[in-house]
């Protein structure tokens, strides 16, 4: 490839992107939550939220390792609530645009991990073996409040990230809420009323059966590319330049 060539696709590269998936970024926030504790009592969490008109997208990670000491379910994700802001009006649940996936796993008596199939469908409130947890609902307006328990013996907890196939001497009680979700969970809530401008202005993460613990954040938003955007922006022309300078030297294009 000859160098006018080059420099005009540095410009257009820039270009392409600036034009490209930047325009597709909706409002991102995370938070990430942890009391600091060890062994048993240690709970530590990252709650994420893409926001579109009219859907929340939320990622549920237990970020515990596997082989802190005695795990149980005290330490495992059990339900989130969170407060949005900027929203169009009262915000309501809409069951036929929402789904859940994550990685479902027995825990037996013996501490034995078995990854199996199926979606953890507590989470929507809709069922499972032992109880069906609780159908999404909206407090004050603009609370959102999702939950795993109630409706039977608790289960579908998130737990750390689990081997498949593999037992854990470090286990305790888990198998009493078999099965478990391992390491993350994947909500796509359906919530009329929101826009892709509306914002997350707060969260609280459940962790236990009860639960017996929770910790309340404010989720940081992550910001569009704009940086980026700025940069390509400044780039592209540079391209332009070297290519007016070449000819303005009396090069060929075709040089």
């Amino acid at each position: 490839m000859k160098w006018p060539i080059r420099i005009l696709s540095l410009a257009l590269v820039p270009l392409s992107l600036i034009f490209g998936p930047a325009s597709a970024h909706a409002g991102l926030y995370t938070l990430t939550v942890s009391n600091g504790g060890s062994g048993n009592t240690a709970t530590d969490a990252t709650a994420t939220f893409n926001v579109t008109a009219g859907q929340v997208v939320i990622t549920l990670t237990n970020n515990l390792p596997t082989n802190i000491t005695n795990l149980s379910s005290a330490e495992a994700i059990s339900g989130i609530n969170f407060t949005l802001g900027s929203t169009s009006g009262s915000v309501s649940y809409n069951a036929a645009g929402s789904s859940v996936a994550g990685q479902l796993a027995t825990i037996d008596g013996t501490n034995l991990v078995t990854y199996e199939s199926g979606d953890p469908l507590r989470w929507l409130g809709q069922g499972a073996s032992g109880g069906t947890g609780t159908v999404p609902y909206i407090t004050g307006g603009n609370t959102v409040n999702v939950s795993a328990l109630t409706g039977g013996q608790p289960s579908e907890l998130i737990t750390p990230n689990f081997a498949n196939n593999t037992t854990y001497s470090n286990i305790n009680n888990l198998s009493n809420f078999s099965p478990g979700v391992i390491h993350t969970l994947t909500l796509t809530l359906g919530l009329t009323g929101i826009l892709d401008t509306t914002t997350v202005t707060s969260a609280t993460v459940f962790f236990g059966t009860q639960p017996d613990s929770h910790i309340t954040g404010i989720p940081t938003a992550v910001p569009e590319p704009s940086t980026a955007i700025l940069l390509l922006t400044a780039l592209a022309p540079i391209g332009l330049v070297q290519i007016i300078r070449r000819r303005g030297r009396g090069t060929s294009p075709l040089a």
